[in-house]
């Protein structure tokens, strides 16, 4: 996988009527370059069932969870998460389950690929 470092994938939440609340301040870019790696199946069809949710994050639109998927996506980034091989991936990974967290009932996380 080619890894374009001058892509951005942005995060942010929003309310019930889709209106920002706040954005994430960093570039999630990184993690899903390092993840898709890894988890993908192949070029033509990423989809992973065993990461369904991180393999669906689009990277050239966006992308939408509600609150009740939010948990399950965190999930998915903590088996990712290489656990020391890799310090400032796992604490990137961190800051964004951090953020995945502020979320509540009728509230969406969104995913704004380049």
């Amino acid at each position: 996988m080619k890894i374009n470092v001058h892509e951005n994938i942005a995060i942010r939440l929003m309310n019930e009527k889709f209106e920002a609340i706040s954005y994430y301040d960093g570039n999630f870019r990184h993690i899903y370059d390092h993840y898709m790696e890894k988890i993908m199946t192949t070029i033509e069809d990423p989809f992973n069932p065993e990461y369904p949710f991180l393999t669906t994050i689009d990277e050239y639109d966006n992308t939408i969870f509600n609150w009740v998927q939010v948990p399950r996506l965190i999930n998915e980034l903590r088996r990712v998460s290489v656990n020391g091989e890799d310090i400032e991936f796992d604490y990137a990974v961190e800051n964004v389950i951090e953020y995945l967290n502020t979320i509540s009932s009728l509230h969406y996380i969104q995913f704004l690929g380049d």
